[in-house]
């Protein structure tokens, strides 16, 4: 029996061991873990030359999303519109991304939290967007990509600069901390960008994307092409002094969704997993 029991806690470790390796292609993540700050610029590999984000003290929470830190924001007080363009969103520039748009049958994931900070008016105008676009190698980028963001509403779209055809989509709206949990579909052909507004972590399956709110285009992602510019933008439009207007916060992109929806605390589930295979690895010595 105890023999048994033995070759059960080894192949136990030998699984634990190769999930933990196989579920290690997380491409990007930030929570804003940082020192509260009104410019971003040179924190967290993020480039902001002209300070239009900065790092609020309080970061935002979903149910069941392990969270830390403190949350992107916009530089108060704003005294103009914010814009899509490089210098008016901080960015920085994701190594390995290219690799998953230069394919027609990857898929990968992301998800990220939108909302005001505790005491801010709620209002539609507020956006914080995500873009992971083309770019010129200096850090301008190309609208050629993928944006999602909240104007009056949750949008995704599929960009493609000069293309007919490129697509737009809005799983809809809600009040409070958004969540946006998307899937990137490599295709030959038009690629599909499916978007979950506020999923139940609990219980939201890869197939949940199937029946989502979808936007297709085709992104044009040739090996001169490189869509690995990550760019935030954030704020109101018009003038604002506010509060931190809209929050940005826990943005991950993976090739698995388990990637991008960790329930557990990272720091604690690594700390779970070393203890536990060195106990089962001294079983099966």
């Amino acid at each position: 029996m105890k023999s048994y029991l033995s070759f059960v806690l080894c192949l136990v470790a030998a699984v634990m061991v190769g999930a933990s390796s196989a579920q290690a292609t997380l491409l990007f993540y930030d929570g804003f873990d940082y020192t509260p700050t009104n410019n971003i610029d040179g924190v967290g590999g993020w480039i902001d030359p002209t300070g239009v984000v900065g790092v609020s003290s309080v970061g935002l929470t979903y149910t069941g999303l392990a969270t830390e830190g403190g949350a992107a924001k916009k530089k108060l007080p704003q005294t103009n519109n914010i814009g899509s363009n490089g210098n008016s969103q901080a960015h920085q520039i994701v190594a390995g991304l290219a690799d998953q748009f230069k394919s027609e049958s990857n898929v990968f994931y992301v998800s990220w939290l939108a909302g005001d900070s505790t005491g801010s008016p709620t209002s539609m105008a507020r956006r914080g967007n995500i873009a992971i676009f083309n770019h010129d190698g200096a850090g301008t980028p190309f609208q050629d990509g993928l944006s999602t963001g909240t104007t009056g509403g949750m949008g995704i779209q599929v960009l493609d600069v000069g293309v007919v055809g490129e697509g737009n989509a809005n799983p809809g709206d809600a009040a409070g901390t958004k969540m946006l949990l998307g899937r990137i579909t490599m295709k030959v052909g038009d690629d599909e960008f499916a978007g979950i507004l506020n999923p139940d972590l609990a219980t939201v399956v890869d197939s949940d994307f199937n029946s989502a709110e979808t936007a297709y285009g085709e992104i044009s992602a040739s090996a001169s092409q490189n869509i690995e510019w990550l760019g935030l933008w954030i704020g109101t439009w018009g003038v604002t002094d506010d509060g931190d207007n809209t929050l940005m916060d826990e943005i991950r992109i993976g090739t698995t969704l388990a990637d991008v929806i960790p329930v557990p605390e990272p720091a604690s589930l690594a700390l779970l997993a070393v203890g536990g295979l060195a106990l089962l690895r001294r079983r099966c010595r």
